[in-house]
Order: C-alpha cells, then structure tokens, then sequence
C-alpha cells in the first residue's frame, strides 16, 4: 500500500481541472489559431499579412518569451507576452516573397513556458509564382562534326503586365548565334531564345555564358551556360579535363587521350595551356593516330582557382588547333 500513495499523488497532478463547466489542462497552455497559413498561389515581390491568435488554455500564466522566424517573415509587436489563463492575444505577421519562388514552407517560432510547446510553431506557406521564369538555363549541344549545325531554344516566361522585353542576347559568337520570338500566352509574355550552333565553330570542346538583357527590373541580365563539342580527326577523350581540388604542395594529374576518327594519320605537333604554372606533357600512343596529352598540378603551384585552357596543336589544316577547359583548385594549406 505504501507503494501505491506517490502513484496515485502523481497520477491526481496529471488530471485536468474543470472549471466553469469547461476543462483546463494543469499549467500555462499555448495554443495557436491558426497554426497554419497558406497564403496560397501568390506573386513574387509582393506582402502579404495575417494574424494569428495565441491563447493560454491552461491553469496558469503563459509566458511569450521571444519569437523568431527562418525567413523573410516580419512579426509585428505582441501587445502583451504574458496571458494570464483564458486570455487570448492576435499576432500579427507579414510574408515578404521577394527572394523566393515556388512552394515554400516559412517558420516563426514562439519560446514559451509552456513545457509542451517550449517552442510553439506558425508556418506560413505559398507557391510563389516567379515573375520571370527561364527553362532550361543551361543547353549542351552535344558532340558534332565541324560543318553541322544544330539548334537549343530556351523559354523565357514573364507576366503579361510587366511588359518585359528582351533587350539583347550576348552570345559567344565564334560558336553560336541567336534570334528571338515573342508572344502571349494568356496572362503571360513567352520569348523562345533560339541559339545555332555555327557550321564554321572551331574545334574543340565549349561551356561558355550566353547573356540576356532584359527590361525587368528584377531580371536585367540572365545568364544561359551553352557547351558542346565540335569534332574533327581528332577526338579529345574527356572533352574536358577536371584536375579536382588538392592542397598547396600536393600534385596532382590527369591525361587526354587525342585519337584519329578519320582516314589517314595526322600529328600532334605540341600543347601548351593558359595557365602557365601548370605542367603538360604529349607523348604518341600511336603514332599519327592516337596521342596523349597529360596535365599536372606541380607541388610549387600557388593557391587558387584553375579556369585555364589547354590547347593542343595539330598538322591537320581543317584542325591546326585543339581547345580543351582545364578546371580544378588548389587549396591554402592550413598554416
């Protein structure tokens, strides 16, 4: 019997306490009306406000000790942080969507007494409708034969009322060339950018920045990543070499294989590349034919970024010179 007395004094603290016909939990209670906003499908660059009502259902004082939130949301001053049991109190709170695009889930956090919800939570959520919406930003041509063409249009979606218009398209031109369409598409403005690749692009592998300019004060300059490759003879295996990252002191390297795909043999005659810290070695394979390329990072290259371009030289006329991206980084050594 002596067992059963703290039990049941614990269980008797745990029971809630009617009052007025009602029931109240033990202790400050918070409860959120709502707990949930959904603003629904709105615009970018827009405010939106709601509020939010904070009650105390418990037995005791509810304390509002501080509010945060994980996004652009603004919460106006809570009229009193304390509500005595059954008071309530409205919280107002503002959703700026500027900075966001699609579906978006937002937090405010209340730190409250309330050992339950020591940190009650608001979501505020939306489908933010971008203003200007580009699809894709990045085109790949692929791998081609000098002399073909080939084409990649990107979509470009704004709203009817901004009136945007596409002022100009800086392209790099040795490689590619584009034109514009324009026209509605219900509420909305669709300009088709369709670039071309040219017939007469040097060889070699590409990944270049196409840019648009436009009139909309939110998307004045989109950038387009255009890549490809433009075959001869010769093929470059990777069409890109990527050296990775390695630390001060440490070498690293890796090779490009140059094979023949044509009839008849051709020579490479050398290799150099922009960035001259870096090491390149060609040796035949074989001969006429097949040729490797290698690029090493020397232990003595300084700490940065490596955005450099090899270029491999051959005696094919329709092919004097091979251009091949070299990335990667060296990273300062901890000192």
């Amino acid at each position: 019997m002596r067992l059963l007395i703290p039990i049941l004094i614990v269980s008797a603290m745990l029971l809630p306490v009617a009052q007025g016909g009602g029931v109240q939990v033990a202790g400050p209670v918070v409860v959120l009306d709502p707990p949930v906003i959904d603003f629904g499908t709105v615009k970018q660059e827009a405010t939106h406000r709601a509020e939010v009502q904070i009650a105390n259902r418990g037995t005791e004082r509810l304390e509002i000790r501080g509010i945060e939130s994980d996004c652009g949301c603004t919460v106006a001053q809570l009229p009193d942080s304390t509500l005595e049991p059954g008071e309530t109190v409205a919280l107002g709170v503002t959703l700026s969507t500027r900075h966001f695009s699609g579906q978006i889930a937002k937090h405010i956090l209340l730190a409250t007494n309330d050992p339950g919800a020591p940190k009650a939570k608001i979501t505020l959520k939306a489908f933010v409708r971008e203003m200007v919406r580009v699809r894709p930003t990045a085109i790949d041509f692929g791998a081609h034969d000098r002399g073909e063409t080939d084409t990649a249009t990107v979509t470009i979606h704004s709203l009817r009322s901004d009136s945007l218009r596409v002022l100009e398209v800086v392209v790099p031109e040795e490689r590619v060339r584009a034109d514009v369409e324009r026209r509605s598409a219900g509420d909305s403005l669709v300009h088709r950018v369709t670039f071309h690749l040219r017939p007469d692009a040097p060889v070699g592998a590409f990944r270049e920045t196409a840019v648009v300019r436009t009139s909309h004060r939110l998307a004045k300059s989109l950038k387009i990543e255009v890549a490809g490759q433009i075959l001869s003879f010769f093929r470059t295996d990777p069409p890109e070499i990527s050296l990775g990252q390695v630390r001060e002191g440490q070498t690293r390297s890796r090779s490009l294989l140059l094979r023949g795909a044509g009839e008849g043999n051709h020579r490479v005659t050398g290799a150099r590349c922009s960035e001259p810290a870096l090491q390149i070695d060609v040796a035949p394979v074989e001969p006429g034919r097949v040729y490797e390329v290698v690029v090493r990072i020397p232990p003595e290259m300084p700490a940065g970024r490596i955005d450099a371009t090899l270029r491999v030289t051959t005696d094919d006329p329709a092919q004097p010179e091979i251009l091949v991206p070299v990335r990667g980084s060296v990273r300062r050594a901890r000192r």
